[in-house]
């Protein structure tokens, strides 16, 4: 590592807010033929912005993005450079709003110039969230619309979608042309026209090469950063030109390019570093501004070359002007790092970081281990919520040994998220040994946890067991609604405090100490109505633990069978004689199936027929319940 200090005259200074980002976006008239075909040679392209993620990164993760209009419609192109690309595997008969995870296009917009900038708020018909995106198992392209908060949605599909896709010749880029009418955009008798100005927003997606996760995303043609699915303040703007063909110096640019920032080619110490760090020191020798970290391109290293280049927009750390004035530049180079794995201090998963065909990293992220089921291939676990990783699990039960002791966790097939489409925490799992069965209970994703009037949905998911992908219910459903509830069925210990703001957390009245000073610890804690899931056949049994009953449902038509009454229910299991046992906090139960009278059964022989459920192997969980006192909750 070495340094060099350079000193500098400064004579000129300007600001800037957003050194990596677009403010604006020019749309232009369409031309009069426009062929939505994936060949931009008929577009008007001389608006067209640069997206760049990382500059150091360049051209890997750059898109191209322009738009044009005319009275009928928005047009939308964009070119991006992916080393895997067109790669999404989202069926959207399945999954039309998971296309955000794996290479697409997403675009956020107030298709009303009227509304006020910035946009406080997503409450109008007139906000649409796009998402463009290839599905490559059927070769369809699709656009998804959500509309305002999230609270109503649109797909279309195939040549209805309006979108089209092209390959690029060497197979490391692809072209996205869409003609989005403004009756999909809520604005057929009022659309944007010259002059008009509208909030809006692009972010594009990366996909890993299995196409099933995103790697890579970010926002541009923002005012600030944030989360642009969250806050509609962060949205740039794009504005309706009365006239394309623009000139050069009249292009839509970076805030950097904007200004003219101060270009200093100084010596290098080390002409074979590949990383230069600069700072910037005022006359008195007090740091005002560190720089971004320079990484020297390889042809450069390669040449030795003496010099490098440095931008430097006159600001301090603060973003304010520095006066005129002497400051000094002091360099640090590096010539690189190698890289050895020796071990990770991570979670248990093998590798403990995600992988792209699924079997790296491990479990949730956001809640803990909450279920676990199993068939003759696999045993499934469940979280509670997960974020990064994966709430659902599929592992193999064999486990590594050696010299028969085990050596590490068994083997992982796959990991999925919870479905947002109903409540959000996982609570269940079952398993026929074809499908997985995951129950999801709570708000569903968007809703606020601390309103009383959002309703909760306790429902099930199906995943397939062999290979983890999505799978819709036969009756063309993705989900299987239980119940929608109310808060207000909760008991009161779990009716949470009145919340100082919206940044505090939801303070339940029964608290931690209170749940150990009475051994009152399990499923009730969560606050949940769907506790237990299990299937027999074409029947699936669900345990409301908030309704006091067990429902029974066609899972293959969705048709409701029975309900049967059951205090407090928490788990279930099947087997042929009694179609289903259910754990009660003060007992065990069973019922038979819908179709006959409900069986009542005592104590003791609930749990003999409980072991016979769960197995031989499973025995010795019949033997721990069974050495519990009856008069007790089972909850050992």
């Amino acid at each position: 590592m070495r340094w060099l200090i350079a000193i500098v005259a400064i004579f000129a200074v300007s600001a800037s807010s957003q050194p990596f980002r677009h403010d604006r976006i020019f749309v232009v008239p369409a031309p009069k033929r426009v062929v939505i075909d994936g060949d931009l040679r008929d577009w008007d392209l001389s608006a067209a912005i640069s997206c760049v993620f990382d500059e150091a990164l360049q051209p890997r993760f750059t898109v191209t993005v322009a738009a044009m209009y005319d009275s009928q419609a928005l047009y939308i192109s964009a070119h991006f450079v992916d080393d895997t690309p067109m790669l999404n595997r989202h069926d959207p008969a399945i999954e039309p709003n998971k296309g955000w995870d794996g290479d697409a296009l997403q675009v956020r917009l107030c298709s009303d110039p009227k509304a006020p900038y910035p946009l406080p708020d997503m409450e109008s018909d007139r906000v649409c969230h796009l998402t463009m995106w290839f599905f490559t198992d059927k070769q369809l392209p699709v656009l998804h619309i959500a509309y305002d908060a999230f609270r109503s949605e649109k797909l279309w599909v195939g040549k209805e979608s309006g979108v089209a896709f092209r390959k690029d010749k060497g197979g490391k880029g692809y072209t996205l042309e869409a003609r989005i009418p403004w009756e999909r955009l809520n604005a057929k008798g009022n659309p944007p026209k010259a002059g008009d100005r509208i909030a809006f927003v692009v972010q594009p997606n990366w996909g890993d090469s299995s196409g099933w996760r995103r790697v890579l995303s970010f926002n541009d043609v923002i005012r600030e950063a944030g989360f642009s699915f969250l806050n509609p303040r962060m949205w740039g703007q794009a504005i309706f030109l009365p006239q394309g063909k623009l000139k050069p110096a009249e292009k839509p640019k970076p805030k950097t390019e904007q200004i003219l920032p101060l270009v200093l080619r100084l010596p290098l110490p080390d002409p074979q570093a590949k990383f230069v760090s600069a700072a910037i020191f005022n006359s008195d020798g007090v740091l005002v501004r560190f720089l971004p970290v320079i990484q020297r391109d390889e042809q450069s290293v390669k040449r030795r070359e003496k010099f490098v280049t440095i931008r430097w927009d006159g600001l301090d750390d603060d973003g304010q002007p520095l006066p005129t004035g002497r400051y000094i530049v002091k360099f640090l180079t590096h010539r690189g790092i190698g890289q050895r794995y020796v071990t990770s201090l991570h979670n248990a998963g093998n590798p403990p970081w995600r992988t792209d065909d699924g079997t790296g990293s491990w479990g949730g992220d956001h809640g803990p281990p909450i279920a676990a089921t199993a068939d003759n291939e696999r045993v499934y676990l469940a979280w509670t919520v997960s974020e990064a990783g994966t709430a659902i699990i599929a592992v193999d039960p064999k486990l590594p040994k050696q010299n028969g002791v085990v050596t590490r966790i068994g083997k992982k097939f796959w990991g999925q998220h919870q479905v947002l489409d109903i409540g959000i925490i996982v609570t269940a799992l079952a398993s026929d040994g074809q499908r997985l069965f995951v129950a999801q209970d709570g708000k569903s994703w968007g809703g606020d946890w601390a309103d009383p009037k959002v309703l909760n949905k306790a429902g099930v998911v199906l995943w397939d067991a062999k290979t983890g992908r999505p799978v819709n219910f036969p009756f063309g459903k993705r989900t299987l609604v239980i119940s929608e509830w109310s808060d207000a069925i909760k008991p009161p210990e779990l009716q949470p405090y009145e919340r100082l703001s919206i940044y505090h957390p939801l303070v339940p009245r029964k608290r931690f100490w209170e749940r150990v000073r009475d051994k009152d610890f399990g499923p009730q804690e969560l606050g949940l109505n769907l506790l237990g899931i299990a299937v027999s056949g074409d029947i699936l049994y669900g345990s409301l633990f908030l309704e006091n009953k067990v429902v029974a449902v066609n899972w293959r038509t969705g048709e409701r069978l029975k309900e049967f009454f059951a205090a407090t229910p928490m788990w279930h299991c099947c087997q042929q004689r009694w179609s289903t046992h259910c754990r009660q906090r003060q007992t065990v139960s069973a019922a038979e199936p819908p179709n006959r009278c409900n069986h009542s059964i005592g104590h003791r022989r609930s749990l003999l027929a409980l072991g016979r459920c769960l197995g031989r192997r499973r025995r010795h969980l019949c033997d721990r319940l069974r050495r519990c006192d009856a008069g007790q909750s089972l909850q050992s």
